[in-house]
């Protein structure tokens, strides 16, 4: 997970959340989430690898896809780009680690 810088205006400052970003204009949200991975932790993947398991629209209006990655990745072979921080977390820690609004909506929804 990425702890969110302070930067103003930033989305979710200051918070624990799931890797991600905006989707441009003519990419799915694979393609998308490919993409971000790699701009904020140099990690290259396919957009074949994710699976879409959730969608929401929350009351600001914003609207947000959840992919998974459907393969392990090692802190190890990670470089920060994005972000105050860079954490791993076992499930039932991450509504004890001060989430962001979606990352909590994400982990009571999809308890597995």
């Amino acid at each position: 997970m990425q702890f969110r810088d302070g930067t103003p205006g930033i989305y979710n400052p200051l918070v624990w959340n799931f890797f991600g970003g905006g989707i441009k204009e003519g990419e799915s949200p694979s393609h998308a989430a490919s993409r971000e991975l790699y701009e904020e932790l140099r990690i290259e993947t396919d957009p074949l690898d994710f699976q879409l398991v959730g969608e929401n629209e929350f009351e600001n209006g914003d609207y947000i896809y959840f992919l998974k990655l459907n393969r392990a990745i090692s802190l190890k072979e990670t470089e920060l780009n994005e972000g105050a921080g860079i954490g791993a977390f076992q499930k039932d820690e991450i509504l004890k680690i001060s989430p962001s609004k979606p990352t909590t909506w994400l982990v009571e929804q999809f308890p597995d």
